[in-house]
Formats: structure tokens, sequence, C-alpha cells
């Protein structure tokens, strides 16, 4: 023992201090023509190490020296495991981190071994998630997660530290204690954190969503977070709760904002001022879809559930509304336990931050009048120039063309608020502009997919405006003006030219437009298809001849749609609703153009 002791002090830590430096530090500087020349040093830096120490036991009984030995031979048994994982040789990453695991196998509950049994298991679950073995990872981090609960309940919460093992802490025993306490919770985060990334990749999104709010709040409990990368987390957390709990969505997204700008006065943004800039926009967008769900969610909370309100009784709110309040609302004594991450309630999961000026901003209620809607509309709208800002059309075209589409989205959302055919159309209109402005200039080489999705909602934005003009026309009849005919003209023409050069952009030069649709445009190729069909029926003429040419050229789209739809009946799910429609029409329009017939005859 006196022998081991004596070479760790002298020399050995020595060694496994400049292996760490080498391996983390020089590493990063490594020459493009030999990126693992200090990992490779270190490599050896810590296997002679190994070798020393292990060379060091008398005979093969487990005394207490040959104990300590395995142990620290395993410490540097997982430095080497990393080593080898990132140089990519990941099959003796494997076998090391697994003798990791059998060497101290019967020692893991016990002090100065729990932690690094932590370690090694976090490490096979990250070899084992890069391999896309999501399963495999999986059961590893249930055992990490087992080992932490285990030990903090029948032990205590400061074992020794992994990283004693390889270097002497001067610490007084109170602040070793609280370092051990800090680290053992830390690495239990970063469990968490590795179950949220294997559970995305199992798309078992709400679990993934808890482990990734726990793992965030654990982190700013802590202090240990970059201000950065906790912000976007939290901001893309914020994503999937849009959908499910709109209060927590709004949380997470005004935690984001206030922890983004602890960043402002890091005397290290100056290096990387892009990436910042970048950062701030992606946050700014994800405030942008949380104001865009506020609008499509009160649309659906107006129009399923007013419609059976009992006005005497308490108006309901829609599933992300309500199912914010019950969790709200609950009492469970265990809700506040962290270790139990499925069963925590949403108080427990607020973050525990002043929050107020950016929660503010936006509200998490559904909004029920155009006046409401107009606030949210203008905070989005606020948003979208600023995330403009660094996605601009020259640097970001992609990006900027999505925020292009988001601002038509948000017009889109607060037409329906408005009460006012006009200033529907007003609104529709400059979706109009806007997207036309974009699609115009953008090279359809370069940015197929964006022209196609850019010149079908320009397509159905005329439709929904001739619909509009329409509804005017039937409901005021002294509105029936050749100006007002000749109006709903145009917009219907313009929804057919728009959904046809939709259609034109899915030919291929040489064979024409596809027999047989790919799965991605199936569904708005059809109903493109229907949409020419309803349009050439709402074109208002005067003529027997030319309502006949119209009335044809409808039928016409309508059977395409069934026609494909029996040719493909694998695709018919996909225009339920509309090939019900189409074969409806198919057999009713040639009866009413009889009938026109008949009556001009």
């Amino acid at each position: 023992m006196v022998e081991l002791e004596l070479y760790l002090r002298e020399d050995g830590y020595k060694i496994l201090s400049k292996a760490k430096i080498l391996n983390d530090e020089d590493s990063k500087n490594d020459p493009d023509d030999d990126p693992y020349k200090s990992k490779y040093a270190a490599r050896e830096l810590y296997q002679i190490v190994k070798n020393k120490v292990e060379n060091l036991r008398i005979n093969d009984c487990e005394d207490e020296l040959a104990v300590k030995i395995r142990k620290l031979s395993t410490a540097i048994s997982l430095k080497l495991a990393i080593n080898y994982e990132e140089t990519e040789e990941l099959s003796t990453s494997e076998e090391l981190l697994n003798k990791c695991l059998e060497d101290v196998e019967k020692y893991k509950m016990q002090h100065d071994c729990v932690n690094l049994y932590q370690a090694v298991l976090n490490q096979l679950a990250i070899l084992w998630s890069h391999r896309r073995s999501s399963e495999k990872a999986l059961k590893y981090l249930e055992l990490a997660e087992t080992i932490f609960k285990t030990f903090k309940q029948e032990e205590g919460d400061s074992p020794m530290m992994c990283s004693e093992w390889l270097e002497t802490i001067e610490y007084d025993e109170e602040k070793l204690l609280r370092e051990r306490a800090a680290n053992f919770e830390n690495t239990y985060t970063l469990t968490l954190y590795y179950c949220a990334q294997v559970f995305t990749q199992l798309d078992e999104k709400s679990k993934a969503a808890r482990y990734c709010h726990v793992t965030l709040q654990r982190q700013l409990n802590s202090m240990k977070y970059d201000p950065i990368d906790w912000a976007l987390n939290a901001a893309t957390l914020s994503q999937y709760y849009i959908t499910e709990n709109i209060v927590l969505a709004r949380h997470c997204l005004a935690a984001a904002s206030y922890v983004f700008s602890e960043a402002h006065n890091d005397s290290d943004i100056g290096n990387d001022k892009d990436l910042y800039d970048q950062r701030k926009a992606d946050i700014t967008r994800c405030w942008i879809k949380y104001g865009l769900q506020i609008l499509d969610a009160s649309k659906d909370y107006l129009t399923e559930e007013l419609a059976d309100l009992d006005v005497c009784s308490e108006a309901p709110e829609s599933k992300i509304f309500s199912r914010a309040k019950e969790e709200d609302d609950s009492n469970d004594p265990n809700s506040s336990d962290d270790y139990d991450i499925q069963n925590i309630s949403q108080k427990h999961l607020r973050f525990d931050l002043e929050l107020t000026v950016h929660e503010e901003k936006i509200t998490d209620k559904p909004v029920l009048v155009f006046d409401d809607a107009r606030k949210v509309f203008l905070q989005i709208q606020e948003w979208i120039q600023s995330a403009k800002e660094y996605y601009t059309m020259n640097g970001h075209c992609s990006d900027y063309i999505q925020l292009v589409q988001d601002h038509s989205s948000a017009f889109k959302h607060l037409a329906f608020f408005e009460l006012d055919m006009d200033r529907q159309c007003k609104m529709h209109k400059k979706r109009i502009d806007m997207l036309l402005e974009i699609a115009n200039v953008i090279n359809p080489q370069h940015y197929l997919l964006a022209k196609r999705q850019l010149i079908f909602e320009v397509a159905e934005t005329y439709s929904s405006m001739a619909d509009l003009k329409l509804a005017k026309l039937e409901s005021e009849p002294r509105s029936r003006t050749p100006h007002a005919v000749n109006k709903i003209n145009q917009l219907a023409t313009h929804g057919i030219e728009q959904f046809q050069a939709y259609l034109d952009s899915l030919k291929d030069p040489k064979t024409g437009f596809p027999s047989k649709l790919s799965e991605n445009d199936v569904r708005p190729a059809l109903v493109a298809k229907f949409c020419m069909g309803r349009l050439y029926s709402k074109l208002i003429f005067p003529g027997v001849e030319e309502k006949l040419s119209n009335f044809l050229k409808s039928l016409e789209h309508y059977k395409f749609v069934v026609d494909y739809c029996k040719q493909h009946p694998e695709d018919q799910d996909k225009v339920t609703h509309e090939y019900d429609i189409c074969v409806e029409m198919v057999e009713l329009l040639p009866l009413k153009m009889e009938r026109i017939r008949q009556l001009n005859s």
C-alpha cells in the first residue's frame, strides 16, 4: 500500500495530469493531418500508469491493496475508454467499459466506487447511442438511475468523486463534502440528459420532454450550464409543449430569454458573435411558433368548443389550455420528487426564475376577440422582424422563406377573428403580396420545394378570397355589381393559375406529369386538382356556353382525383374527404350540365 501511495505522489498523479491536459486541451490544437496526435500521446501515458499500478499487486488475493488497485485501474480504464471512443475506436472502448463494469461490480455501492460505476454506465450509454442502439443505451441509463437513487436513499449524498482516483484534491473536509455531493448530483444530471436524447431517438416524445425539462432544472439549480446552450435547449423544449401544455411552453420560452440574457455580458461572446446572434434568432423563432399556436389553438377553441357552450357555465378550454390547469392543480405529495420524473407536477417543473417581464409579452390563454388576437399578431410580427435581422434573404434564404411563411400564417390566423369580409380580404392580399414577392425571385433549381410551398399557399389564399367575395355576394344581393362579379372571377382565375403552376412544377421535362405521384406529393397534388374543380364551378358568366365550358373543366379535375384514387387505392386515405366530394360531383355535374342545356334549348 505504501509503495502505491509513494508512486502516485511522486510520479503517477503527474503523469495522469499530463495525460488529461493532452487529451482534453492540447488535442484541440492538433493539425488536420494528424487530428489525434495528442489523444494518442495521452493514451500512452494512461497506459503507463495503469500498467505500473497493476504490477504492484503482490498476489491474486483480494486484500485491501488489491481492491484499491482494481478500483484505481478501473478509473484509468474509463479514461482510456473515453479516449478510444473519441478516436472512433468503438470496439476497443466497449471492451474496456465492459471490463470496468466487471471489475467493480461487487463494489458498486461502496462510497469510493459508486460514482465511478455511474460514470462507466453513462459512457456505455453514449457509446451505444452513437451506434444508434437506443434500447441498449437506455438499459445502461436506467441502471445508472437506479444506482444513484438507491445509494442516495441508503448510503448518503456525498460519495467519493471518480476524479479523486486520478489526482490529489486539497480541500478542507467541509468543502470536499460539498464538492462530492455536487459531483454526484451532476453525474446524475448527465444521466438524465442522455436519457432525454435516447428517448428522442426512440420517438418517445413525452418522456424525452420530461427528462429534458428536469435536466434543465437541475442544471439551473446547480449553476452548471452554458447560458446559450441552456437557453436554446429550453426554447426547443417549448416546441414540444406548444401542442401539449401552453403554460409550460411559455414558461420555458420565458426562461430561455431570461437565461440567454446572461450571455450578453459574457467576455467570451466576442469570440463568436455570429453564434450568439444565430441563437438569439433561433429562440425568437421559437417564440414565433408559440404565438402562432396561441392563435391556432384559439381558433379550435372557438370553432369546436363554443358550439356547445352553455352561456351560464364557465367556458371550457381546449386541451393545451385545460391540461395545464389540471397539472397545476395536482396536490400529489410525491410530485415534487425529481427522482420520480414521470410523475412531477407542473408547479414543480417551473424554473426558479423571475420571468414576469418575459411572460407578460404574450398570453397563455385562448384569445376570443379580434382585439386580443391582434395583440398576439403584433407581437409575432415584431419577433419576425427581429429574426430577419439574422436570417436575411441573401445569407440564409431557406430560413428567410420560413419566416415569410410564418408571417403569412399570422395574417391567416388573424383573419379568422375579423368579422368584416372586406378586411379579411385585405389581410389575405397582404399574404399573397409577401409570398409572391419571394416566390418570384428564388431560383427553382435550388429552392424547388420552397417555391412549390409558396405557390400552393398563394393558390389557397386566392381561393379563400374568392370564397369570401362570393359569400358576401350571396348574403348581400344588392352588392351584385359587374365589378363584384368580375372580382370573384379574377380571384378564382388567379387561384386556378397558381394551382396549375404548382402542378406544372411536378412535371418531368421529358415525360410530363407523373402517372404515380411520390409519397409527399400525393395529397397536395390531388388537393390542387380538387380546388381547381371548385374554382371553375365558382366562375360567374352569363353565357350558357361559358357556364358549360367551366363546368366541364370542373368535372375533368374532379374526375382526375377519382380516377387516380381508383388506379392507386393505397393513396385514397390521404384525401378521404376530397375524394368523397369528387365522387359526388362526378355524378352530379353531368346532370346539372344537361339541365342547363335543356333550359336553353
